[in-house]
């Protein structure tokens, strides 16, 4: 399944779960060279447990790798700091099934609690979730797929009979893999498309599809405000986007660079790296312009990553992150978060 998550259009709303009384706490001591040392091999190891096919799903946020996450954790508690008080109260929460995929988001903003729930098939498969706001459901969105377990449909189901929209997909083979359209039900929204290898490696995106949503653990939005892209010779095997946003991938399959081309001559306007440490941690995004764009505008960013506390699965922690912006002096942020995992 490789489109699940790239459309949730309705809820913006980011959520989590409350802890269990049996689950292990995380250390949360700042670790000292030896510790260190023994923690980066451990988490090494833990690094080459989560497969290419696994990593290449950074934008599927129903799975752990999305959260920047590796072992088996069940709790996912992401606190809010600042430069000034580090505060550490609760933002959100987020509880996950023993196979990675979350089954419970939970936020509250002071005055409403907002929860989703997700539900899977008994092979993992997402069928579908529903959102509540103070205990009342409001609605759901159920996931339909094809026999070859290509996603199908997407509907939106609301609080009244008429709010239903939907979201329907087909594929079109080409000579490397295949390209997956989603056209939605309102004919005045455009399609979206997305290139994927046949390793079911995304290549490629037009400027309404997968580009909505970075995993959580970046902070840079390498995407345009306005569609420029297009596909030419649509339903053959020769289809090939135009314009748009190109992705590579390290061999391990962690985001490496997103580039964005313009729809109107094919060149490109902007590319974000990513790079990573020896455990798999993000430490700098840096984003550059090349080109220009009518419609867009962008400026060159990077953000850096410094890591204060990391536990014994190679999850941080407490992180420090630096950004700027053409020159400009530099902000300090702290972040905080807490884990749990399951015991067995």
């Amino acid at each position: 399944m490789t489109s699940m998550t790239r459309w949730l259009f309705v809820v913006t709303i980011l959520f989590a779960l409350l802890s269990a009384c049996s689950l292990r706490e995380s250390s949360v001591n700042t670790l000292d060279q030896l510790q260190l040392s023994v923690v980066f091999q451990a988490a090494k190891r833990q690094l080459l447990t989560d497969t290419r096919q696994r990593l290449l799903k950074w934008y599927d946020n129903t799975d752990r790798v999305y959260y920047g996450l590796k072992g088996p954790v069940k709790t996912l508690i992401i606190g809010t700091a600042s430069e000034a008080s580090q505060d550490t109260s609760t933002q959100r929460q987020l509880d996950f099934r023993r196979d990675g995929r979350v089954q419970r988001e939970k936020y509250s903003d002071g005055n409403s609690e907002f929860v989703l729930l997700y539900q899977y098939s008994g092979a993992g498969v997402l069928q579908e979730y529903e959102w509540h706001v103070n205990n009342e459901k409001q609605g759901r969105i159920v996931f339909e797929y094809y026999p070859d377990g290509k996603l199908k449909n997407i509907q939106q189901q609301g609080y009244s009979r008429s709010d239903v929209s939907n979201l329907q997909f087909s594929y079109q083979l080409t000579g490397t893999g295949w390209f997956e359209i989603s056209k939605p039900r309102e004919a005045v929204d455009l399609p979206g498309y997305a290139q994927y290898l046949s390793d079911e490696t995304l290549v490629w995106s037009n400027k309404r599809s997968i580009n909505n949503d970075l995993g959580a653990l970046y902070y840079l939005y390498p995407h345009d405000k306005v569609i420029s892209s297009s596909v030419r010779y649509a339903y053959t095997d020769a289809m090939v986007g135009v314009g748009g946003y190109r992705y590579a991938h390290y061999l391990n399959g962690q985001l490496q660079s997103i580039k964005s081309f313009s729809g109107h001559n094919n060149t490109l306007f902007h590319t974000t790296d990513y790079r990573y440490n020896e455990i798999g941690l993000l430490v700098s995004e840096i984003k550059r312009v090349t080109g220009s764009s009518l419609f867009n505008s962008a400026i060159n960013e990077e953000v850096e990553y410094g890591y204060d506390t990391i536990d014994e699965y190679g999850n941080w922690l407490r992180r420090q992150r630096r950004y700027s912006n053409n020159g400009s002096q530099s902000k300090l942020v702290y972040q905080v978060r807490s884990l749990r995992y399951y015991s067995d």
